[in-house]
Parts: C-alpha cells; sequence; structure tokens
C-alpha cells in the first residue's frame, strides 16, 4: 500500500508542476528572475517544482490524517 501511495504522490508532483508551469508562462518574463547559467525555461521549471513541493507536502499532511 505504501508503494501506491508513493507512485501517486509523485505522479501527482509532475502533474502539480506541469499545471504551474503552464501558469508561470502567463506571467510576465521580468516576474522569473533565473540564477546564473541558468536559460528562462530551467527557472520557470525549478519554479514549479518548488511550489509542487509545497503542495505535495501539505498533502501528505492530508493523507497521513
Amino acid at each position: 500500500m505504501n508503494w501506491i501511495k508513493r507512485i501517486y504522490l509523485i505522479l501527482l508532483r509532475d502533474l502539480v508542476a506541469a499545471n504551474f508551469m503552464a501558469t508561470t508562462q502567463l506571467l510576465p518574463r521580468s516576474a522569473i528572475k533565473p540564477n546564473e547559467n541558468e536559460t528562462l525555461g530551467e527557472a520557470m521549471a525549478r519554479n514549479s517544482y518548488r511550489a509542487a513541493d509545497e503542495f505535495i507536502k501539505h498533502r501528505q499532511k492530508t493523507l497521513k490524517k
């Protein structure tokens, strides 16, 4: 059962990250600041996965209850 929950959370993370990636493309380019040696796409992916991780942490807390 644990491995099913783990697969669910991995797939959910990718889905949420893709959703955040799609919404960040609507933001002005000045809102996303890439680090040194990083393209704008990499910065968008980094930001979307960070937001997805926060969502997954919250989701894990609700699943434990």
